[in-house]
């Protein structure tokens, strides 16, 4: 994944409905912590987990 791909949400969360569309602007992967992704969808800007998106082509 790197800035610039677009996504679509796996799930409904507190911010953004299921099947929302976005693009990624940021990403970050700490030993720790799962892999997150600052996703822009438009309507907001917030940090998700890489494993609650799916690409699209």
């Amino acid at each position: 994944m790197k800035k610039g791909d677009k996504v679509r949400t796996k799930y409904t969360s507190a911010m953004v409905s299921k099947g929302a569309t976005g693009v990624v602007q940021d990403t970050k992967n700490a030993d720790r912590f799962p892999a997150m992704a600052l996703i822009d969808f438009g309507s907001c800007v917030c940090w998700m987990f890489v494993r609650e998106v799916e690409f699209l082509k």
